[in-house]
């Protein structure tokens, strides 16, 4: 299982990735601001990344949100018609993507390749289609 710091290029995609139009967090930094260039952003965030795992503290703030409600359709006096959004932190994010990446990658090593849930670009419908069939046939119904 590798346990090395994240590499540049892995800060470099994380940033990439953010979407954009999103409100920002509480440091109110939009994503866009990052992606204007990337590398830059990449250089600048990449030790502060190594420096939060050597260290094995998060930052509190980054694990702090602000919770905006947002209407739905429909009656707006009515509490059903509301729903809360929690805006974190663009640095958080990009941190979370990054440790992420890594632990999909180690985990995608050990996992067999029948493992298909909650694995991109592996599906369970064919999984349970199968079953689903194994079933009727064990009960004598013909497809």
């Amino acid at each position: 299982m590798r346990v090395d710091p994240p590499t540049r290029q892995e800060t470099l995609n994380a940033i990439k990735a953010l979407q954009n139009n999103k409100a920002p967090g509480q440091d109110a930094i939009p994503a866009e601001l990052l992606k204007v260039y990337p590398e830059l952003a990449s250089d600048v965030f990449q030790p502060l990344f190594i420096d939060i795992l050597e260290k094995e503290e998060f930052p509190r703030e980054w694990a702090q949100g602000n919770i905006v409600q947002i209407p739905k359709k429909g009656n707006l006096e009515d509490c059903n018609n509301w729903r809360g959004v929690t805006l974190l932190s663009i640095l958080s994010k990009v941190f979370c993507k990054v440790v992420m990446m890594c632990i999909t990658g180690a985990v995608d090593e050990i996992l067999r390749k029948e493992q298909a849930g909650f694995r991109p670009g592996r599906g369970t419908t064919e999984h349970i289609f199968t079953l689903w069939s194994s079933a009727m046939s064990a009960r004598g119904i013909s497809m």
